[in-house]
């Protein structure tokens, strides 16, 4: 985000598979699930899901929103990728009290 108000952002100019980094950050959040006692569920409507990015930001993404769910979202967790009208999109699931409007 502060790249983008900078006027630093490049748009990405590649695609990556987004279901194969749904199912990486759903491994590298394993073990912080595990100590919560958290499971996290993967949910992918179809596959490829192809969006254009850099693969390293997404995981990062994926990683962000999957760890706040986890620390503060109660009993379990579940990221779904999907295409809504046409577009790839992500949704992480949980039991907490959510986030103010």
């Amino acid at each position: 985000l502060s790249r983008i108000e900078a006027g630093r952002f490049i748009p990405p100019d590649r695609e990556c598979e987004l279901a194969e980094l749904c199912r990486a950050a759903v491994d590298q959040v394993a073990p912080l699930a595990e100590r919560h006692v958290c499971p996290v569920a993967l949910e992918l409507e179809q596959e490829p899901l192809a969006v254009a990015g850099d693969p390293a930001q997404l995981l990062q993404l994926l990683d962000n929103l999957l760890s706040n769910a986890i620390r503060y979202g109660g009993n379990g967790v579940v990221l779904r990728a999907q295409v809504e009208r046409g577009q790839p999109t992500v949704q992480v699931r949980d039991s907490g009290p959510g986030i103010a409007a």
